[in-house]
């Protein structure tokens, strides 16, 4: 077998690498078996930096949820070890998009709130009105600007997860703002 099929079959296993536990050990080297007994290991600079930022993504999670811990707003338990940019809240109702973000490219972290056609036309409906019509309103609310597109609206905050010692920061806005956006959309979508 050629080396790049190899790579291309690890590329391919890379989500099932990913659900390993972050919380024990860590990845000292990808090896694949060409022969038995024999063992070559990949160097790839690439692979690893994937799977380095897999377990800075999990590390971040979860600190982020410790943060959390005490309040009404939580990870789903299965996003904390998922080691990925996006880390879903518990679920509000069908339809609803609700969790944070970091984009290390961006330098930016985000709280989310969206509202997608599995929604059912009524929700739907009133979340577009929302778009439509309350923007400056609900900025005010929830003293934050706010971004759309056709499904969710989104705040930012500048922050770099590179930046260990500013996590607690971070962390607390995301907090925060996912209280915010809670409170606020629930009662304007009716999902008191």
């Amino acid at each position: 077998m050629r080396q790049t099929d190899e790579l291309s079959r690890l590329e391919e296993s890379l989500d099932h690498i990913r659900q390993s536990p972050a919380e024990h050990g860590t990845v000292e080297l990808i090896a694949r078996r060409p022969e038995v007994d024999e063992r070559e290991v990949l160097t790839d600079p690439e692979i690893k930096q994937q799977v380095q930022r897999f377990h800075q993504f999990a590390e971040y999670w979860n600190a982020c949820a410790a943060v959390l811990r005490g309040s009404a707003i939580r990870f789903r338990e299965r996003e904390l070890q998922g080691g990925r940019k996006t880390c879903k809240f518990e679920k509000i109702e069908t339809g609803i998009l609700f969790g944070a973000q970091c984009y290390p490219e961006y330098g930016a972290v985000y709280v989310y709130f969206g509202c997608v056609d599995s929604a059912g036309r009524k929700l739907r409906s009133k979340f577009i009105d929302l778009h439509n019509r309350e923007v400056a309103g609900l900025q005010s609310e929830l003293d934050e600007k706010l971004e759309w597109n056709d499904y969710s609206a989104w705040a930012t905050l500048p922050a770099e997860i590179e930046e260990k010692p500013d996590w607690f920061r971070q962390h607390k806005w995301i907090l925060a703002t996912a209280e915010k956006f809670s409170k606020v959309f629930k009662a304007r979508l009716g999902l008191d």
